[in-house]
């Protein structure tokens, strides 16, 4: 892990941090709430005889059927996360939430869905009909810990010359120069 201590430009960070935004958005799937909410919507098809392939499954080395997926889409509600190091309380970095990359346990595992939500069928697009409906979803919420791996950069501050004393450092996320990846912590 880094620190943020004596970053002035660009530099790539591994750090834990805890989310300190509110948790202001709702999944239209499973109504969780969180400071931000990542979904992932996708088909998966049988393969017909004609199509049927085997695929080995690292478990044992069995051969089984699997179906094959297609995604729809990712779409990340909530506009950007705000998080405090964890071993710099006053630092704090936000982090667009548009443009990163989400992993937690558990993320990974799907569940059936009979219907696209409206309010996210435009961002999806239709399903071609041919499948079953699965999503993947992962929050984070207020006072998760969250390990991040980016690059920093430090934001100005405006404040106050008779307030210098409460003033936090502040950095920001650059998509630009590296992915953005949040690991939710146990």
């Amino acid at each position: 892990m880094t620190t943020l201590g004596g970053i002035d430009g660009p530099a790539s960070v591994d750090i834990e941090t805890t989310v300190t935004s509110v948790d202001h958005v709702e999944s239209p799937i499973t109504g969780t709430r969180g400071a931000l909410v990542q979904i992932e919507i996708f088909e998966s098809h049988r393969l017909s005889t004609s199509q049927h392939r085997e695929i080995v499954i690292a478990t044992s080395g069995n051969f089984v059927d699997a179906p094959e997926e297609r995604t729809l889409g990712v779409a990340t509600l909530g506009g950007s996360l705000l998080l405090c190091a964890r071993d710099e309380p006053a630092a704090k970095i936000t982090v667009r939430a548009r443009v990163c990359a989400i992993t937690s346990a558990g993320s990974r595992a799907r569940r059936p869905l009979r219907r696209v939500p409206p309010e996210l069928a435009e961002l999806f697009g239709q399903p071609d009909g041919g499948g079953e409906l699965w999503f993947r979803e992962v929050s984070l919420a207020h006072g998760d810990r969250v390990r991040l791996r980016a690059v920093v950069v430090p934001s100005p501050r405006v404040v106050p010359t008779e307030y210098r004393s409460a003033a936090t450092t502040g950095f920001e996320t650059r998509d630009d120069l590296g992915a953005v990846l949040l690991d939710r912590l146990a």
